[in-house]
């Protein structure tokens, strides 16, 4: 599972491979380097959700979603 939320649209564009491979990324980094190997771009908005936190979910006390706070 992806650390990231994925945006719908993004998977509405990619093949079974690609889907595959951000499903498995582990980091915001590595999530955006395989959506840029892609092709997919990115909205400002999609951007701004990655960029205002990160939550991994391993302290136990937050209910957070593993992804962009």
């Amino acid at each position: 599972m992806s650390p990231v939320t994925i945006p719908e649209n993004m998977l509405d564009v990619l093949t079974d491979e690609q889907k595959k491979k951000i499903e498995n990324a582990k980091t915001p980094e590595e999530f955006l380097a395989i959506a840029k190997e892609t092709g997919y771009k990115l909205s400002d908005e999609e951007l701004n959700a990655m960029s205002g936190g990160w939550c991994d979910n391993e302290c136990g006390k937050c209910n957070h979603a593993v992804g962009p706070l």
